[in-house]
């Protein structure tokens, strides 16, 4: 039987951010548990890849806090790793005067959460999005950022096998035992006896909790769906619409990769099951969403790109969705990262440094 210190489960953005922080706090006798072949292959690699500046999440909330911290702190992350990241900004519009009044609501909430970067938008640059957006009134988030997540999963892996942290891919935790005050985890018929457990299995982490008899929470799975622009577009600034009351996410917004090319999503399906597949049919679904907003984009110039799935969390006793982070050490030496949807990716860097304080 292998013996560690620490099982970290889930090879994604948190779990190697987590990871990295466990090495700055001087542990170093740990592993990285993949189910997958490939690092990131679900909630990391298939979301937009924006850095987003704490706008819009519940003031104290662990996502506000956690978003505002998270974003500066990827500024280093990226320079000390060499991850491709821009800060580009971004847009928050209206369209009509009722999208005003709540665009006022939100730019208020931003003065009493104290985020960083915020601004009316100028007449200039209305004047200059306007060819491109239906636009009535707008601000601007300058430190919302976009970061290369494919090569941001790359580096970290990189950084790990520098350290000589084992990162296991296709290495599924199968079952959880406790024993003692220390836990047996069978990994592809494997024991390995691990003193503490850190849960970051993402859309899996629900059921890896499970093992160790922790039932009060369940999945809600929100399936987004992405278009690409087959033409050039808009690329100065994200463009965001104000967010909708009872919306599942952010709405329809423009992201693009470092070639520029613009990509419209996501949009929200509630799904029972992970499932990426997409049907020629979405373009039809998506359009709406998309002219309502945007100028001059015809169905024929999109085409379908990618989708994700957002790892929400409902409590299991009243059937509400859990609207924060749920990062909780629910048993001695278990540590769990759950609902870490949006802005999961920009909270990472400062998600590990809560861990890791819980840890010590």
């Amino acid at each position: 039987m292998a013996d560690i210190s620490i099982a970290i489960i889930g090879a994604g953005i948190i779990g190697f951010q987590v990871g990295r922080e466990l090495l700055s706090n001087g542990f170093d006798n740990f592993a990285i548990f993949e189910a997958n072949q490939f690092c990131g292959e679900h909630s990391s690699s298939r979301n937009s890849g924006v850095l987003h500046a704490g706008i819009y999440y519940p003031e104290g909330s662990l996502k506000q806090r956690l978003c505002v911290e998270g974003n500066r702190l990827w500024t280093d992350i990226s320079n000390d790793l060499g991850i491709p990241l821009i800060r580009p900004g971004k847009f928050i519009i209206s369209t009509n005067s009722k999208e005003d009044s709540i665009l006022e609501d939100i730019l208020e909430l931003t003065k009493k959460k104290n985020v960083p970067g915020i601004r009316r938008m100028s007449k200039l640059e209305i004047d200059e999005v306007s060819p491109y957006v239906n636009i009535s009134n707008g601000f601007l988030s300058e430190t919302t950022g976009i970061l290369n997540v494919s090569e941001a999963l790359k580096k970290f892996e990189n950084f790990f096998f520098q350290k000589n942290i084992p990162v296991l891919k296709g290495q599924k935790v199968e079952r959880i035992e406790r024993e003692g005050k220390e836990f047996i985890l069978l990994v592809n018929n494997e024991k390995i006896r691990a003193e503490v457990v850190i849960n970051c299995a993402g859309l899996n982490g629900i059921q890896v909790r499970e093992q160790l008899g922790l039932r009060e929470l369940e999945d809600y799975w929100v399936k987004g769906r992405y278009l690409k622009l087959k033409k050039e577009f808009y690329t100065n600034k994200l463009i965001y619409p104000v967010p909708q009351k009872n919306l599942k996410g952010l709405g329809v917004h423009t992201s693009f990769d470092f070639d520029k090319m613009v990509r419209f999503g996501p949009d929200t399906e509630e799904v029972d099951k992970v499932d990426y597949s997409l049907k020629e049919s979405v373009i039809d679904e998506v359009y709406p969403a998309i002219n309502k907003i945007f100028k001059g984009i015809e169905k024929s110039e999109l085409m379908v790109d990618y989708s994700g799935i957002r790892s929400k969390i409902k409590l299991r006793e009243t059937g509400k969705q859990h609207i924060d982070f749920w990062i909780k050490n629910p048993i001695s030496n278990y540590f769990e990262v759950l609902g870490t949807e949006s802005p999961g990716l920009t909270s990472s860097p400062s998600i590990a440094k809560y861990v890791v304080s819980l840890i010590r």
